[in-house]
Formats: C-alpha cells, structure tokens, sequence
C-alpha cells in the first residue's frame, strides 16, 4: 500500500516596508490631506510539520482512507510564540466518489501596514449629534451623553463632514480563527477528464482587525449601551468651544467575523487534438 509521508520544515522571515510621502504632504502644506511616513517591520522563525498516513486500501466501499495532520510553530520578533494546527481525511469510498474534510486554526498577524502605517486625514460625511439642529439630539440618551461632554447650552454646528484621523497601530494583537470545511468529489470512470466538487466551509475569526468606522463610533459613542459607549466616545475629539476637532478611527482589534458557504465546482479536461 501506500507509505506514510512526512514533510518537516523551517522558515525565517522578515517582513520591513516604509512608505516616504513628499514633504510638503507630510507638512500639511500640499492640497490634498496631510500623511504622515510609514516605517516598521518584525522578523519571524517558523518550524512546520506535516503527516499524511494511509489507514486503509482496496478493500469494500474503501478504495483509500487516510488522514493528514499538520502543525506550525512560530515566534514573532512583536507577538511572541504560538502555533497552528490542521487535522484532515480523505476516504475515497468508490473510484467515482470521495469525502474529504478539515478541521483547522489560523494565525494572521497584522501587516507592516496596519501596525507603522502613519497618520493619514479623512474628512468623512457626518453631521455632530450634538448640534441642536440635527434630529439625533431629540434622543434624550443623545442629549444627557452631550450634556456629559461639556455640550453649551444652544450649540449647533451646520459642518456635513468632520475630520478623522486613521492610520496604524503598534498595539494591534494578531487575528485568530477556527476554520471547518466538508465535502465531496464526484469524478465519474465513465466521463474522463471530468470531476465536479462541493464543500461546505465555516469560518470564526476573532480579534478581527479593522477600522470601526466614524459613522460606527459616533452612533455607539451616543446612542450605545451604558456599558460600553464610553469606549467610542474616547475616540471622539473636541475643541475647548466644543466642536469635533478630530474623530481617532486607527486600525483596532475589534469584533470578529463568521462566515460560511457552499462552494461548488466542475472541470471538464478535453484533450487537444493538435496534442502529441
């Protein structure tokens, strides 16, 4: 039958980038929105592994059953140690028919990018819940958060767009996730050259690291539960005569995702003619 096979490994790597704006750009003195520099990077050492075992063959309704395992270990310079893991299998119940399916976890650390990246301006469309004119002050939490931050009395502010300021950020954790994936290949004797395929993946993502959003941060800053809304408000800015100055919306650990689907694919393989 067929043998056990095993792949080990070990990788280093380094992962530096900057980006260098015109001076003029970084001043603020240029037309467009003032930029600052981008300079950083980390290093890594990986050590891998990789197992596929051969369980069972040629016997009823088991043409091949085999599992596959696989681990990765790795230190970051910024992030210190952890590792990743996938478990698998394979059972290829006729010559026809197979199921596969895989269970595994994953580690993405933040690009050069996301952590050095500097400080870029935005000026997204958003009106100051504060203002008296803007329907979102009739909310009565609205009003009291307002109160709170020191809001004068008969204070209204017609500006459509306010400043935000994004960019990267050194303390950003790595994203994590738990990935499932099941499914099957269905590659008939009797058409070859065809194989058609479907699998069902499911993917959790935690620690997702993301912009919130100015939009986000304004409406959970005041109209956000008690228990969390001070968070937002924190990333909002004002001036001593209290309009916005700026709206903080740098890249942030926050939330997760969850996501599954149904993939599905067929090939068809025609030999050419003209081949030899």
């Amino acid at each position: 039958g067929d043998m056990v096979g095993l792949a080990l490994g070990y990788e280093y790597r380094e992962e530096f980038g900057g980006q260098i704006y015109n001076p003029m750009v970084a001043l603020g003195e240029a037309t467009g929105n003032k930029a600052d520099n981008t300079e950083g990077g980390y290093y890594i050492n990986e050590v891998f592994g990789e197992l596929l075992i051969p369980l069972l063959a040629n016997m009823p309704l088991v043409e091949v059953f085999e599992i596959q395992a696989a681990v990765r270990l790795f230190d970051y310079s910024l992030f210190g140690s952890d590792m990743s893991w996938k478990v698998g299998g394979r059972w290829q119940i006729i010559p026809d028919l197979s199921i596969r399916g895989t269970y595994s976890t994953a580690f993405r650390a933040p690009t050069v990018f996301q952590l050095f990246s500097g400080t870029t301006q935005s000026f997204p469309n958003l009106r100051d819940p504060c203002s008296e004119d803007n329907e979102l002050f009739a909310d009565p939490t609205v009003a009291a958060r307002c109160a709170e931050q020191g809001r004068p009395a008969g204070y209204t502010n017609p500006d459509t767009q306010q400043r935000a300021f994004w960019g990267g950020n050194e303390k950003l954790d790595p994203e994590t996730a738990q990935i499932l994936t099941a499914g099957m290949v269905f590659q008939p004797t009797f058409l070859e050259g065809f194989s058609a395929t479907v699998d069902f993946y499911m993917i959790d993502i935690d620690n997702s690291i993301q912009r919130v959003g100015e939009d986000i941060i304004v409406n959970q800053c005041y109209t956000g539960p008690d228990e969390s809304y001070q968070f937002f408000c924190d990333k909002i800015h004002r001036k001593s005569i209290f309009t916005i100055d700026y709206i903080d919306d740098k890249i942030t650990n926050i939330g997760g995702l969850e996501t599954w689907g149904i993939d599905f694919a067929a090939n068809y393989d025609i030999k050419s003619p003209f081949a030899r």
